[in-house]
């Protein structure tokens, strides 16, 4: 059984590990139901994990939780490790900055980065550009293999966030 955090306890990111790397965890709440979140190290040099921000595993790692932010079009599912959500370092609202270590949404409802073409009920794939994600057409095997999450609403422009149900293993 996988344990169950507060949500407040996924939101906080810290400079030094105090959870395994890939560690799974759910939480529960009235607004977003179930969500299961995975702990991961931002190993960017000095790039944060904006909200939305898909992040995908670095190359070359052993750790199921060491992150980078996906700039890699139509990524297969099994490389990307979850969706960077609102934060907090030290009790006041943050970026998953570079270096540090917390928790990313790898199932359930939250927040997508977005390249501008995002309309609701669609499906989603990494667009490779900055943690982005785009519609997926579904015509072919890859796109098929990089569908991350379904949009429950419009983005509004490039570079905006939408709400969608993320689905990564």
């Amino acid at each position: 059984m996988m344990p169950e955090f507060q949500a407040d306890s996924v939101t906080a990111i810290s400079p030094t590990a105090l959870y395994k790397l890939g560690y799974k965890v759910v939480t529960k709440d009235a607004t977003y139901g179930t969500r299961f979140w995975r702990y991961v190290l931002n190993s960017e040099a000095a790039t944060t994990f904006p909200l939305g921000t898909v992040v995908q595993r670095k190359a070359a790692t052993v750790s199921s939780g060491t992150g980078i932010v996906c700039v890699t079009a139509k990524a297969p599912r099994y490389k990307i490790l979850g969706v960077a959500q609102s934060y907090t370092l030290n009790g006041t609202a943050s970026a998953f900055l570079a270096a540090h270590y917390g928790f990313i949404l790898c199932e359930g409802v939250g927040t997508i980065l977005c390249d501008g073409s995002v309309t609701a009920d669609s499906t989603l794939m990494a667009e490779g550009t900055t943690g982005r994600t785009k519609n997926a057409t579904l015509t072919n095997a890859d796109e098929v293999a990089a569908s991350i999450a379904i949009a429950l609403a419009d983005d509004g422009a490039a570079n905006s966030t939408t709400t969608a149900y993320i689905s990564v293993p």
